[in-house]
């Protein structure tokens, strides 16, 4: 072939051109890879010191220089972020204020203290002085929080009891579930924090928790929004299911609040569906008799996951009345409602069930969901000729 020709030939693509590039390709990235991952040498205490120290360093290289000091156990380290706490500039003085609380270091309480007590203070920095405060562990910072938690900011009155829940419940003069109870109130404070006060309420096993919970359950959620990648559904369905409502229905489950049933089906029909999850998924926990209407309406909802719940709710509750509704989800969309629609059929031995479940297995064509079908037909028609 003319010289021409061969250039021509190689121009067009071909799967062996093509192999040959992509092994190229990845043996450089692997040699680029393998000679980035050579261990480097670790800045010492005196380096980070003097980055930390160091004026004209940018404000971003100083607050890390404070990240590493904190996470050190050592004398030079502590002086270094003490001394960092009167800096010239915010942001090194809230990364200084943040970290001494990482290794517990108690020379830093007086300077904290003082950060803590000053009006002139920027709240983020007044903020993780006090959380570093009940890090730390000191009982000399019980009455400057105390006094915090009534602050006229509500970032200052949250971090203030955060920090005493960290403090030894010893040297407190308030119960975990009362400074629970105040973050969880104050509508003023930053939701992210009032619906973990919530889960731990929930933990706390405290019956007093539960009219406080039941109050914040018609808190407006996060409203469902289209998403356009995954890492955007992950994010959002995370930031829908760490909400003050869906944290307050999931903690009245775990507390076995029955008076919250009327609350929680209420809450059952909310337009935000991690709501509506978070509630049925309390429901099932309670065992509520009650809210199998809520549910039976719930396996027509727009978001599978609401549907799955709301399946696997009517069958804990072994809703014999409902088993035709149960028949009908066996051909959902979804697959997990189909699982849990064949689970619940065979918890209630529906043997009327059994042509839907021959239907859905011909047309079935999920490994784990097939299984389920078969080992259905195999307890309820075991000499049926399926």
């Amino acid at each position: 072939m003319p010289l021409r020709g061969e250039l021509r030939a190689w121009r067009r693509p071909s799967l062996a051109r093509v192999a040959v590039f992509s092994c190229l390709t990845l043996l450089i990235a692997a040699t680029a890879a393998a000679s980035d991952s050579r261990p480097r040498p670790k800045p010492s205490v005196d380096e980070l010191k003097a980055l930390l120290l160091n004026a004209a360093q940018t404000e971003r290289a100083r607050l890390r220089a404070a990240d590493l000091l904190g996470a050190l156990d050592d004398p030079r380290a502590e002086a270094a972020l003490i001394e960092a706490l009167s800096d010239t500039k915010e942001p090194v003085r809230f990364g200084a204020a943040r970290a001494p609380g990482r290794t517990g270091q108690a020379a830093a309480v007086q300077p904290l203290l003082k950060l803590l007590g000053s009006p002139d203070e920027p709240r983020r920095v007044r903020g993780a002085a006090a959380l570093s405060l009940g890090d730390i562990g000191d009982a000399r910072a019980v009455t400057a929080l105390v006094a915090t938690r009534r602050d006229a900011a509500a970032e200052m009155r949250v971090a203030a009891r955060q920090a005493l829940l960290r403090l030894p419940p010893a040297t407190v003069p308030l119960s975990r579930v009362d400074l629970l109870s105040e973050i969880l109130t104050d509508r003023e404070g930053p939701e992210p924090a009032r619906a973990e006060a919530a889960r731990m309420l929930g933990e706390s096993r405290d019956p007093r928790s539960i009219p406080l919970l039941v109050g914040v359950l018609g808190t407006p959620g996060p409203p469902d929004r289209p998403v356009a990648t995954f890492t955007d559904f992950v994010q959002a369905r995370a930031e829908a299911k760490n909400s003050l409502p869906a944290s307050a229905a999931r903690a009245l489950g775990e507390l076995g609040a029955k008076e919250a049933v009327p609350a929680l089906i209420q809450a059952a029909r909310k337009p935000e569906s991690e709501v509506r999850i978070a509630a049925l998924e309390a429901l099932a926990r309670l065992r509520a008799p009650e809210a199998i209407p809520v549910a039976v309406d719930a396996l027509v909802d727009r978001e599978p996951r609401v549907r799955r719940w709301a399946a696997f709710l009517l069958s804990e509750l072994e809703a014999r009345d409902v088993l035709a509704q149960l028949r009908s989800v066996l051909a959902d969309s979804d697959d997990g409602v189909r699982l849990h629609a064949t689970r619940a059929l065979v918890r209630m031995n529906d043997v009327a069930a059994v042509d839907q479940l021959v239907e859905a297995l011909s047309r079935e064509q999920v490994p784990h969901v097939r299984s389920a079908l078969q080992d259905a037909l195999a307890a309820l028609a075991p000499v049926a000729p399926w």
